[in-house]
């Protein structure tokens, strides 16, 4: 339980925050970017209280499953909390991020999983992208600007992928400092 979540088996939180760590420190030596998203699955509590907690927690397996299946070897997937699932996208710069981020979105539109009543659940993601370093040089801020961004997807009408415009840019650093 120090480094993985002991239901996705991922990697967890604070594994994640050193990871993110690790690859600012190679990404400055490097001099490349890399994107981090932040996943988050939509109206995820709706199936908890309509399906009860162990569906979830099987739903939550899968679709961190299908996640994984998106990514590239190499890329770093971790469960953030909750519903919440936070990818670290070594040299993936806005383009490559958006294009995993669509990955994504794709491999869990075709998802759906059965509950005991044999109907076919499905879910949609909203994702927040953020790049190394154009949005921030440190783990803290970018995994905000990728978090607000995510909050942004939701509030827009789920199911969407957000990448910071200029006026978002401002907003968040107005909250951040």
């Amino acid at each position: 339980y120090a480094t993985r979540d002991p239901l996705t088996n991922l990697y967890n939180q604070r594994l994640f925050w050193e990871l993110l760590g690790y690859e600012i420190i190679r990404a400055k030596r490097h001099d490349y970017k890399f994107s981090l998203l932040v996943v988050d699955i939509d109206n995820f509590k709706n199936i908890n209280d309509s399906y009860g907690h162990a569906f979830g927690d099987k739903f939550l397996q899968e679709f961190a499953g299908r996640i994984r299946k998106a990514l590239r070897q190499g890329d770093i997937l971790a469960r953030y909390g909750g519903d919440e699932f936070a990818v670290v996208l070594p040299e993936a710069d806005k383009e490559q991020g958006f294009l995993v981020a669509q990955r994504i979105v794709e491999s869990i539109s075709d998802f759906a999983l059965s509950a005991h009543n044999s109907a076919d659940i499905k879910a949609t993601t909203s994702i927040g992208l953020a790049i190394f370093p154009d949005h921030s040089d440190n783990a803290k801020d970018l995994f905000i600007f990728a978090d607000n961004m995510m909050y942004k997807a939701k509030t827009e009408g789920k199911n969407k992928i957000m990448v910071p415009t200029a006026s978002d840019i401002v907003e968040i650093f107005k909250g951040v400092s």
